[in-house]
């Protein structure tokens, strides 16, 4: 599998966004990659939606256009500058969206949060990425008040970090394996 060399991010602006962009940084500093950051703004009223969609964390978070993209700019300012970063923001049906723009760019791996939203009448955003992306996805679990998220490379004076890789014994499973093992050299 080749190094990647484009990482989209897909983000909601919660505080779980922090912790995305930051692997998806250490990633692109691993492989010299390009991050585009992406976010996507719901095109449907917040009467028209299911309740599972307007959970706590977006309740009255109907954010400005020029909010969005201060939002986006400050956490690109706090990246290192040794890897190309651009912004996108997009408005609709978030899946079919970043699906599209995964095969545009196109994506070599997508790093995507999860807030685990999902029960036996809805499939998670996050899952219905997984099951349809067309290169690896990278998901991180929100876990409100937990310390800082995984890292790819060992902090000072620790040793580095151990990496659990699911496998299913497919024929994908190899090219997974491959990409694991490139990122744990890199």
């Amino acid at each position: 599998m080749e190094r990647p060399r484009i990482v989209l991010c897909a983000i909601d602006l919660t505080d779980l966004a922090g912790r995305e962009v930051a692997l998806a940084s250490e990633v692109c500093e691993a492989f010299a990659a390009r991050l585009v950051l992406h976010h996507n703004v719901a095109s449907v009223a917040l009467g028209l939606t299911r309740a599972w969609e307007w959970k706590e964390v977006h309740r009255d978070s109907r954010e400005s256009p020029g909010e969005i993209e201060r939002h986006l700019q400050s956490l690109m300012r706090g990246l290192p500058k040794t890897f190309p970063v651009e912004a996108s923001i997009t408005t609709g049906s978030l899946v079919p969206i970043l699906l599209d723009l995964a095969a545009r760019l196109p994506a070599d791996l997508i790093v995507l949060g999860s807030h685990g939203w999902s029960t036996e009448e809805h499939t998670s955003v996050a899952e219905r990425i997984l099951d349809r992306a067309s290169c690896p996805v990278l998901t991180i679990h929100d876990l409100s008040g937990a310390p800082a998220g995984p890292r790819l490379r060992a902090r000072p004076g620790h040793p580095p970090p151990e990496v659990v890789v699911p496998i299913d014994l497919t024929d994908a499973s190899a090219r997974v394996l491959d990409y694991a093992f490139d990122l744990a050299r890199a």
